[in-house]
């Protein structure tokens, strides 16, 4: 019985083998495509290539497929079939954007890796390294981490970024990360599923955005399924995404919809208009002369003598940036006993920076500058090339950005309470009317305290002050730790303002009316004895109001009713 069974395990793999090598010999393989989109402003960033091979050839996967490669020693030439697949349908499907390539670190191990094969093939579809990021999971490597470092090397030294794939899904650490230095951080499916209602995943995906910012790693999350994922991602600052939510894989590479992407622009204009740092780097972007990839050095020489001011020259290829000329690297080379000669009737191709810092014009300042200054030591003030939707725009540099969040520091700093240092009246209205003008939902709360008057009268105004800082505080403290959904104002005396963007307003109300009391009777028993606070909830989306004036209106009938109602109360008004 054991030696039948073990006969049809023998023609099974027989049979499988067979299927394998015919698919290799026959090029057996059709390629799709998914998008991967900014969670800014919605727009494509590049596709991700994925392999699928024709069903009339075999009932494997192509998971299995790669599994039995590996067992088989054929890995290296069934990663090529795909690879020259992915790269073939890319160009006739006319992909310019980044296209994300799959890789197994296990195809190092085979002799023809060195072969120069995707340089080659590159190459017949005019087609350039830099628009190629190698994606690399992390699963099997492991094992062999000389191996790995080595294929992210070996890929890097030729001009292509790296990915780290499927990070979080229970392989990868700290110290894979800091040893392979990707360009871009993929984080895994299963951190990203449920991650609006799981508090560890939230906490660990924060953490990702807060090391890649500071890291200059670009982070993308996978398999977005769902809205409240999408706003999940979106509020903890993921700046690009990839899922069925955006678009599945298809052979003609797909854009998310006009709606999806009207959404993505209406929630960020929501979550950016609570911060003065979310100014876009558009605000500083400069006019510089450009390059084609084939101009010569000779002609950046006389440019760069002629402008003492001009401190680097963007390098484009069909109105997209592709590397930029820093001046004192330039001047290195050129300048050198036999630079001259030596480059002078090259192509700035030769010189230019490959991997230069490439931003789009609506991305926030604060972000810029995280990335401009996480930069190596050398490159921290060369300049920035600005993009729109991936198409030259201009320039900027590090001063230009640090002036200017300086500057609208000092102007948000003008409207701040100078009681509880919370945004004052300028900054609620332009809040509220950004909220209107996003058309999304919101709650506005109207936030005071009953009896104030008589407190401030019996007890003296300093004491009055303490109280109110006391409620700005437990509003401030709330904001903390949901900085991501809400918003706390001060209009003045003991009244404020705070917006919910969620869907449950009654919790938050509950949470003030809990933490108060708290803090008011810590503070004094006897004052808990003399005060309270009412909350005058409306719903700011449904109501379709026009403007902050018409809110105000409906939050002041709500608010008589609810002091009407005595005590730590809240009402709301739908």
């Amino acid at each position: 019985m054991n030696t039948a069974i073990s006969n049809v395990s023998d023609v099974r793999e027989n049979i499988r083998r067979t299927e394998l090598r015919n698919i290799i010999d026959k090029k057996a393989v059709n390629t799709v495509f998914q998008p991967i989109i900014s969670l800014r402003t919605g727009q494509v960033y590049g596709y991700e290539a994925l392999s699928r091979v024709m069903p009339e050839y075999t009932s494997l996967n192509i998971e299995e497929l790669f599994n039995l490669a590996l067992k088989e020693n054929c890995m290296w030439d069934f990663d090529a079939v795909c690879r020259q697949k992915a790269i073939e349908n890319a160009a006739l499907q006319h992909i310019t954007s980044k296209l994300f390539l799959n890789v197994d670190p296990h195809i190092i191990h085979d002799p023809k890796f060195f072969s120069g094969m995707t340089n080659a093939y590159l190459a017949k579809y005019s087609l350039s390294p830099e628009n190629i990021v190698f994606e690399i999971t992390e699963k099997s490597t492991l094992n062999d981490m000389p191996a790995f470092l080595n294929t992210l090397e070996h890929y890097s030294n030729q001009g292509f970024q790296i990915a780290l794939d499927d990070v979080g899904d229970g392989y990868s650490g700290l110290k894979l990360i800091a040893e392979a230095q990707p360009n871009f951080i993929k984080i895994d499916i299963g951190l990203i599923r449920d991650v609006n209602s799981d508090k560890m995943k939230r906490n660990l995906v924060k953490v990702l955005v807060s090391f890649c910012n500071v890291s200059g790693i670009v982070l993308i999350a996978e398999g977005i399924e769902t809205n409240k994922e999408l706003d999940t991602l979106m509020t903890l600052g993921v700046e690009f995404g990839q899922g069925y939510l955006i678009a599945r894989p298809n052979t003609m590479p797909a854009k998310p919809n006009a709606e999806l992407v009207e959404y993505i622009n209406r929630f960020n204009i929501t979550k950016n208009s609570k911060k003065y740092s979310e100014i876009p780097v558009a605000n500083v972007m400069m006019t510089a002369p450009t390059f084609e990839m084939n101009d010569l050095n000779e002609k950046a020489y006389e440019l760069f003598s002629e402008n003492s001011k001009l401190y680097g020259i963007p390098v484009i290829k069909d109105n997209k940036p592709m590397g930029l000329l820093v001046r004192n690297k330039f001047f290195e080379k050129y300048g050198h006993r036999f630079g001259r000669d030596l480059y002078s009737k090259k192509p700035v191709a030769l010189i230019m920076d490959h991997h230069p810092l490439i931003v789009e014009k609506s991305l926030p300042l604060t972000w810029v500058s995280k990335q401009a200054t996480a930069r190596d030591g050398s490159n921290t003030y060369d300049m920035i090339i600005i993009t729109n939707n991936g198409v030259y725009e201009g320039v900027t540099n590090v001063i230009s950005i640090l002036e200017s969040l300086t500057e609208h520091r000092i102007h948000y700093a003008r409207h701040l309470n100078p009681l509880t240092g919370l945004p004052g009246n300028l900054i609620i209205e332009n809040e509220i009317q950004n909220c209107i003008n996003a058309n999304k939902r919101f709650y506005a709360m109207y936030v005071d305290l009953n009896k104030f008057k008589r407190i401030n009268d019996k007890y003296g105004y300093k004491l009055g002050d303490d109280v109110i800082c006391l409620i700005g505080k437990v509003l401030s403290n709330i904001y903390e730790e949901n900085a991501e959904r809400v918003f706390v104002g001060h209009i003045g005396g003991d009244d404020f303002l705070f917006i919910d963007y969620g869907e449950h307003p009654e919790k938050i109300c509950t949470r003030i009316i809990a933490d108060f009391k708290k803090s008011i009777f810590n503070y004094s028993p006897t004052i808990c004895q003399e005060i309270s606070v009412a909350i005058s909830v409306v719903n700011g989306y449904d109501k379709k109001y026009k403007t902050p004036a018409e809110l105000s209106s409906a939050l002041s009938l709500v608010k008589k009713k609810c002091k009407a109602m005595n005590g730590n109360a809240y009402l709301i008004e739908e």
